[in-house]
């Protein structure tokens, strides 16, 4: 490694769909000349799941892997098949001869900067996205081997995102609206029964991040105490391993929260309609990555919608009635998202519909235009909370305060290597008002990814920093 200055590998893009093709270059600077066998680039994709679990007392750790993407090409020197032959030939040689033999295998490269391009097809087939959890990983990367006879040989990786599966909103069986009604009869005091209906249509089934649901909500009640609409949509993520040999399947499953909303209190012997326009705040798919069912075997990931009506029977109708009436007055519309009650609360009607993160959006005829761009995954749900610790590149903390710092607020800066991103959508509504309140704030702000790759000169980190597609707000 003394005789290499720099190592880099640069991708034209960050993110990439199936079936694109995979371009880039490795950047290889030489202090001095080397021998070597070759310098090879392999293209994988790779899912890992590992935890931990407690058996007869006893820790265990269970792991699997499952290869999902293996490509190699060879950038320079020569074929395996021709380092093959020569092999054979040194058991019919002298020892002088399999010496020239052996020198005649590997090659110089000379000193000085090169850059040798390479170039992949991802397969146009149903791969899962990529994903970082901290139980199991989905990661896809192109790995360069330079391959030296008399030393250990150098390697370096760049990892990359893979949008996947192929979900298009427009799929005939995602168009169907799907519809459910359910009712429950209570008995109240004095001998009187008390009913609460709650009907829901969701109009279509998958939707793309950015996007809003379409839902429609009737909910009657005929009750002596208020109720409440609440939607949350659950992410549920599924491990499996499975080692065969009649071994039972080991799985984990983790539920989060993904996007909650809850309506105002609908007081006694009355109602409440709402369509898709009226939710206050709209009801928009936070950036989540896609379904992925049957894709890979080890990690599955689906979305349930849940709906519940909560009774709140020791609310008390006259307070609710002076809040409404007071808001009314002052032309303010009410809390859209009044908080919780959990200990007064209970839910007495309950409705699951599967929902489908896609990674196309859907378009109508006459819609208004709209574009896709890339961004993290939420901290509040399973999928963008785990950043690996191999991609943490920060600054140790010494115990020193510098100086023009304050205790309270020390901030040790962390770079982070790589991080998956998914598809969103940005209206054209939406980047008009980005466009506006960055005009009214003087200046615009940009978000973007930067990846950082590192390489090596003479024993020191060498980060650089390369923009990705973004947000570009538009100024005047």
């Amino acid at each position: 490694m003394d005789s290499i200055n720099s190592f880099d590998i640069r991708l034209e893009k960050d993110v990439y769909y199936p079936g694109e093709p995979l371009n880039g270059v490795v950047i290889i600077d030489l202090m001095e000349p080397i021998k070597l066998r070759g310098i090879r680039v392999f293209l994988r994709g790779r899912a890992r799941v590992q935890w931990k679990v407690l058996k007869s007392g006893e820790s265990k750790t269970l792991k699997d892997d499952q290869y999902l993407l293996d490509d190699k090409a060879l950038l320079w020197g020569r074929e395996r098949q021709q380092q093959q032959q020569t092999f054979d030939e040194l058991d019919e040689t002298t020892s002088i001869e399999s010496d020239l033999i052996q020198q005649q295998q590997t090659q110089i490269l000379p000193k000085g900067l090169h850059e040798l391009a390479f170039n992949f097809n991802l397969p146009p087939t149903q791969l899962p996205c990529s994903l970082e959890t901290k139980a199991g990983t989905i990661r896809y990367y192109v790995k360069v081997l330079v391959d030296m006879p008399y030393a250990s040989s150098p390697q370096g990786i760049k990892y990359f995102t893979l949008i996947g599966p192929h979900i298009d909103c427009l799929e005939e069986k995602y168009l169907s609206p799907l519809t459910g009604q359910d009712h429950k009869i209570r008995c109240q005091p004095c001998c009187r029964r008390g009913v609460v209906a709650l009907r829901v249509i969701l109009e279509r089934s998958a939707y793309c991040c950015g996007e809003q649901i379409k839902l429609n909500l009737h909910l009657e009640n005929r009750q002596e105490c208020p109720t409440q609409i609440c939607v949350k949509l659950i992410q549920n993520l599924e491990y499996r391993i499975d080692k065969g040999g009649g071994l039972p399947i080991e799985i984990k499953t983790i539920q989060s929260t993904a996007l909650e909303w809850r309506s105002q209190f609908v007081l006694k012997h009355s109602q409440l309609n709402i369509d898709p326009n009226n939710f206050d705040p709209l009801l928009q798919l936070p950036t989540l990555p896609p379904t992925m069912i049957g894709f890979c075997r080890l990690i599955q990931l689906y979305y349930i919608l849940k709906i519940n009506v909560n009774q709140c029977p020791f609310i008390k109708n006259q307070k609710l009635n002076k809040e409404t009436s007071t808001s009314n007055n002052n032309n303010n519309p009410p809390p859209s998202t009044p908080p919780s009650i959990s200990s007064s609360e209970s839910s007495c009607l309950e409705m699951d519909f599967p929902l489908t993160i896609a990674t196309v959006p859907f378009r109508e005829i006459h819609s208004q235009f709209y574009s896709v761009v890339y961004d993290f995954c939420g901290g509040h749900v399973e999928t963008g909370k785990y950043i690996s610790p191999e991609f943490r590149l920060g600054q140790v903390w010494d115990g020193r305060i510098q100086e023009n710092e304050n205790n309270n607020n020390l901030n040790i800066e962390e770079i982070v290597l790589y991080r998956p991103v998914y598809v969103k959508i940005i209206g054209e509504q939406q980047q008009t008002e980005k466009a506006l309140a960055s005009n009214n704030s003087g200046g615009g702000i940009c978000r973007r990814q930067s990846t950082r790759i590192v390489g090596c000169s003479n024993n020191e980190n060498n980060i650089l920093t390369k923009q990705k597609e973004g947000v570009i707000n538009i100024l005047n």
